[in-house]
């Protein structure tokens, strides 16, 4: 038997790049590197401005690096009194129970319309794509929500943003790529749909589920429009209108405990600093979320974008 060779030859589609090209990876790398810093400076900002005592606030717009560093506000943003910690358990629970919801229904639905058996399938088709383009509008859909009362209820703002449409029409086309004779031998061997649904489609179409699963927590971690609309009760809303209100209002409530310990310790907490560290703790947690996920992007993109 001959021996592999210790180096394979390059292949052919692998050629040096030529000056021309190398000056264009050369500007696109500067590009990006600028748009990454900016983006990221406001960021960094902030998360300064959330550890800085409270002389670095005075007459100090933007704080580079702290004079020392100070985490005493995050006690007060996440003791036990803080609106914080209750706008953030409702956040949690529309990510959880909403996402939920959210794919369950996405799936099903793209599952019965993958079905070339369905009746009027293309009709169904049709309508769904049509609320892409043409809607009811905010009044409309507040007198349905009021009519099956799902106004000031947590879980009837989860049904009533049940599901994408467009998410459903990716999933849809991928469904439709599954090969034929994979789901046919099943049914032979008798089995069921719901079987075949859970047993088969559903370990093929993981990173497609993934990649929509995380468009879905992200829209409901970042949920603003709906809360402020259909709810009224202050301890029902969301991170975001928090966020908003506190903003607007120029105050925080924390804990009672933790402020006391900051006075007497001679601070007077810098309602900047307050903002700015109510801001990086709603933003850190959906953030370590994405490099978990991020590989399934292209992947579960990808594999819906072929048309059924």
């Amino acid at each position: 038997m001959t021996q592999q060779p210790a180096k394979l030859k390059k292949h052919r589609f692998y050629k040096r790049m030529t000056r021309g090209e190398k000056i264009f990876q050369v500007f696109n790398y500067i590009i990006l590197t600028l748009l990454a810093l900016v983006t990221f400076f406001p960021f960094y900002v902030v998360i300064m401005k959330s550890f800085a005592p409270p002389e670095d606030f005075l007459g100090n717009a933007v704080i580079w690096w702290p004079s020392r560093f100070m985490a005493d506000y995050y006690g007060f943003v996440l003791g036990k009194g803080s609106e914080f910690m209750q706008s953030l358990k409702n956040t949690l629970y529309f990510v959880f129970v909403g996402t939920s919801i959210n794919m369950f229904s996405t799936f099903i639905a793209a599952f019965v319309l993958a079905q070339k058996r369905l009746p009027f399938r293309n009709q169904i088709t049709f309508v769904m794509v049509f609320t892409m383009f043409f809607g009811g509008g905010m009044i409309p859909s507040y007198l349905v929500s009021k009519a099956y009362g799902l106004l000031d209820s947590m879980l009837g703002l989860c049904i009533m943003g049940l599901l994408s449409t467009t998410y459903v029409l990716y999933l849809r086309n991928f469904f439709m790529t599954i090969p034929a004779e994979l789901l046919e031998s099943a049914q032979v061997d008798g089995c069921p749909d719901y079987k075949l649904l859970f047993k088969i489609i559903l370990p093929l179409s993981l990173p497609s589920l993934a990649t929509f699963t995380l468009f879905y927590a992200v829209g409901q971690w970042n949920m603003f429009t709906g809360a402020v609309i259909y709810l009224s009760d202050p301890k029902k809303l969301p991170l975001q209108v928090y966020i908003h209100r506190m903003v607007s209002a120029m105050t925080i409530t924390g804990d009672a405990e933790e402020l006391r310990n900051l006075y007497e310790s001679g601070y007077q907490p810098p309602a900047d600093a307050l903002k700015a560290t109510a801001i990086v703790c709603s933003t850190v947690p959906i953030v370590c979320v994405y490099p978990f996920l991020q590989k399934y992007f292209v992947k579960g993109m990808m594999m819906g974008s072929l048309k059924g």
